[in-house]
């Protein structure tokens, strides 16, 4: 995939009717290539058990075998889960953070109250649930793919298991809208605002914008191109230029729904307010925002597949 600034502003617009690309979601592994572009949603949640002492490479190396095994991919793995009993784990800990996925815990009774193909009287004794893997992949509901599988190390005893479960809603054909969870006072991900009004005063919306985090928020320009909202467009960009990546995505979209629509991509260093009029909305991506097609896409709780 060719990077934002494959298509730089002195590129010509292309009408969006002349713009085709596949794009598909799934968690599977699956053979893509060309114009097509894969997502992967949110659907994977990877049940882990461990004694004490495991060490990471060795638990990711379990995960990471179990998915190849299923054919699933690992940039859908939406949470680890384990019992509450081995929340600080550092092995654990560890390939949660390595595998860039959340750690979520659960008490065990909650686990031992799921049912289970494969309960242990082992896990019993020693975590108060017949179950850890399983359970934990199963505690949110869904399908269980993998049931528990045990580490096979070079040396010594395993000492993780792990199983997967795909969380419910999700499958062949269906894609729920993810709702990520977040503080309600945390700042907006998405923010439109038009930049042609006299309120808020900038002075007000600079410091809205500036308290954006830039790996998490889009912001949308509309109005951009009249005399106040031309001034405010330009200190909007170097404000963005000042906090974020230089590489973010911009798209400028030219007489949206129009016969004569446009878009033309480009990256925030590169992005001319020249090319902005009335008729323009003006969107800056963040670090999930790809040019695909020329256009910018930023899937919500998905992840691209590189």
């Amino acid at each position: 995939m060719a990077p934002p600034e494959h298509h730089s502003r002195r590129s010509r617009a292309v009408p969006l009717t002349d713009r085709t690309a596949a794009r598909r979601v799934t968690d599977r592994v699956v053979p893509f290539g060309g114009a097509e572009r894969l997502l992967r949603p949110p659907s994977l949640v990877v049940g882990v058990g461990a004694a004490r002492g495991a060490a990471a490479d060795e638990i990711v190396g379990l995960v990471v075998a179990a998915l190849a095994t299923a054919g699933l991919s690992p940039l859908s793995i939406a949470a680890l889960a384990t019992v509450e009993a081995k929340a600080d784990e550092p092995g654990i800990v560890a390939a949660a953070r390595r595998l860039a996925a959340p750690l979520v815990v659960h008490p065990a009774g909650r686990l031992a109250a799921v049912p289970v193909p494969h309960p242990s009287a082992h896990a019993l004794r020693h975590t108060g649930t017949p179950s850890v893997a399983e359970a934990a992949a199963l505690a949110g509901g869904g399908e269980l793919l993998v049931p528990k599988r045990r580490s096979s190390p070079a040396r010594g005893p395993a000492r993780a298991t792990c199983a997967v479960a795909r969380r419910p809603g999700y499958g062949p054909g269906r894609l729920p809208a993810p709702v990520p969870d977040r503080d309600p006072g945390a700042p907006d991900r998405w923010v439109w605002t038009a930049l042609c009004d006299a309120f808020p005063p900038w002075e007000m919306l600079s410091e809205r914008l500036g308290a954006l985090p830039p790996e998490e928020s889009t912001v949308t320009l509309i109005n951009p191109g009249d005399l106040r909202g031309s001034r405010r467009l330009s200190s909007a960009l170097a404000l963005f230029r000042r906090q974020w990546p230089a590489r973010t995505p911009v798209e400028i979209m030219g007489s949206g729904s129009r016969t004569d629509e446009s878009s033309h991509v480009t990256t925030l260093a590169g992005v001319d307010p020249a090319l902005v009029d009335m008729m323009s909305v003006v969107t800056v991506g963040n670090s999930a925002t790809r040019a695909t097609a020329y256009r910018a896409a930023t899937p919500p709780g998905l992840r691209w597949q590189a």
